[in-house]
């Protein structure tokens, strides 16, 4: 069993330095131990973005907003990728 905490500080220390497809990797991992993690699917959704992954990350930050809805960020990212794909209104 993985220490959460820790091995999120671990993927956002590999988003932090550049490394997306490794902090995904990472991210996938928590995520895999712990489906309800919003942290881990909001950062998740950010290296996709990164990545101009937009479709993929539109379905973490809708995660995000499932678990919790008051998420500013996840909001402000999900329209960030709506933009991105011309989807304007949407955004």
């Amino acid at each position: 069993m993985l220490d959460l905490d820790i091995y999120h500080r671990n993927c956002l220390g590999r988003y932090n330095s550049g490394r997306f497809e490794s902090a995904i990797e990472c991210l996938d991992k928590v995520i895999d131990e712990d489906h309800l993690h919003p942290d881990a699917w909001y950062l998740k959704g950010v290296a996709l973005r990164k990545l101009h992954r937009h479709e993929e990350a539109l379905s973490s930050f809708d995660v995000v907003l499932e678990l919790t809805p008051e998420n500013a960020n996840a909001w402000r990212n999900k329209a960030i990728a709506l933009n991105e794909l011309g989807r304007h209104e949407d955004a």
